[in-house]
């Protein structure tokens, strides 16, 4: 992964048995583990069964689009952000693992959570 030109990878691979979800994490260069980790939201609840709540911080500029994939890669929700919090009803989903992926300056941010 040391030559890539990018911070993230998000890579969906589909099978012809079934179908999973995998992503991987890349660094263009030798940065702490803590950059991993930190993301410029807060999704809550977690877990979650009516809604979830994605806040941004307050003095960031937020832009960018919103998906949520599940656990057989399927784009199940998928909206443009612009504000610093956004609420989404998640009552039509399907108990279970879902993937929130915030697309926002070329990075991809990447949050699990659970619709119980």
């Amino acid at each position: 992964f040391a030559n890539l030109d990018m911070n993230y990878v998000f890579e969906v691979a589909k099978g012809t048995v079934g179908a999973s979800l995998y992503y991987a994490v890349a660094l263009d260069s030798a940065n702490s583990i803590n950059e991993l980790e930190q993301k410029d939201f807060v999704l809550y609840p977690n877990p979650a069964s009516d809604f979830i709540t994605i806040a941004f911080d307050q003095e960031k500029n937020v832009k960018g689009n919103l998906k949520i994939v599940n656990l057989l890669g399927k784009v199940v929700y998928e909206s443009h952000i612009n504000e610093a919090t956004t609420r989404i009803d998640i009552n039509p989903f399907a108990s279970g693992i879902y993937y929130l992926i915030i697309e926002s300056s070329g990075l991809n941010q990447i949050q699990k959570f659970v619709v119980r």
